[in-house]
């Protein structure tokens, strides 16, 4: 038996997201006679399960999860079609459109959230609080050491109590490029390898025009799939960070952050847009509240495909729903 554990207070009022289509999909269907292509999709889903120490297995008389029992039976010639954002992001749609949910605010949630990694035991005890987070990343007393030089990463506070790191471009106050930076390289590992990738992932920023970079400061935020994000104000300068990212770091298993483009073959590196003018709206943000008022409008008629209403609706409104990007003709 598969058993999972919500707090019953849920004072953050999180969905239980980490319960996406594919595993909802493996506990319903545990039941019943497999389906065509079943077994190598419920191979992969308990995969990622024991991955995330939510599911064990008995290997030589001893139950284990995390990396080591599927080093072994890790696929060496498997290979990612490119398409990975594309399938979570239509995944998290169906999930979205199938839930129980009424009100469009509890929609947004479970859709912004979708593809967030679960939360452990083992990592709760590894990474109790913030300051056990900032220690795994490598940031002590507010800063960072990369190649011998030392970079100040200031806190800055969300309005709901959690927490970021942020590094800004220094000058004298608010720069125009930091304020006009609104074009997003989302960087997406899975969280064994992160504290590599941001250090990785630092230097590199350092040495671009990033206008700022900000990473998750407390467990909740690092689980995120959006964990860490480099800001631009080009969309040039974007594109040309996330190929010396991908470049550098080819290897690195990604988590994948729905709803954005998807750049390269694998989920690692993907790219975003803020809306003009909408300040505290992130792209995700914003793309997520127009599929939730969309799948409202979709489940009123039922004979639709969810999926084909919801890229109409968004196509109608300016969204690229094939990389999940504003159209080029649309200024958000």
């Amino acid at each position: 038996m598969i058993g999972l554990v919500v707090r019953a207070d849920n004072a953050l009022h999180v969905p239980v997201t980490a319960i996406n289509l594919e595993v909802w999909n493996l506990l319903t269907g545990l039941r019943g006679a497999p389906e065509a292509d079943a077994d190598t999709e419920r191979r992969e889903i308990l995969r990622r399960l024991v991955m995330g120490d939510i599911v064990e297995v008995l290997i030589d008389g001893v139950w284990q999860s995390g990396p080591a029992p599927l080093a072994k039976a890790r696929d060496p010639h498997a290979a990612d079609d490119g398409m990975e954002l594309r399938r979570l992001s239509a995944e998290a749609i169906m999930l979205a459109y199938k839930s129980p949910r009424e009100h469009s605010w509890e929609l947004l949630n479970l859709l912004y959230y979708f593809n967030r990694a679960p939360l452990s035991p083992r990592l709760k005890r590894s990474l109790p609080d913030e300051a056990a987070c900032l220690r795994f990343l490598g940031i002590a007393n507010g800063s960072c050491r990369i190649g011998g030089r030392r970079f100040d990463l200031p806190l800055r506070l969300s309005h709901n109590g959690r927490g970021w790191r942020t590094w800004r471009r220094q000058g004298n106050g608010p720069t125009r490029q930091v304020m006009d930076a609104r074009h997003k390289v989302y960087i997406s590992p899975q969280l064994e390898q992160l504290p590599m990738v941001f250090r990785t992932t630092c230097a590199l920023a350092f040495e671009s025009s990033a206008a700022s970079l900000k990473i998750g400061a407390s467990l909740t935020e690092l689980l995120r799939p959006d964990k860490m994000v480099v800001y631009f104000a080009r969309a040039s300068d974007a594109q040309a960070f996330a190929r010396r990212v991908l470049t550098k770091m080819p290897h690195v298993r990604a988590q994948g952050v729905p709803f954005s483009w998807q750049f390269g073959s694998t989920a690692l590196v993907s790219l975003g847009v803020d809306p003009l003018g909408a300040s505290g709206h992130s792209w995700r943000t914003w793309v997520c509240e127009a599929i939730s008022t969309a799948i409202l409008s979709a489940r009123r008629r039922a004979s639709l495909d969810p999926q084909a209403f919801v890229s109409r609706r968004l196509e109608a409104i300016g969204v690229d729903t094939e990389r999940w990007m504003p159209k080029t003709s649309c200024r958000l």
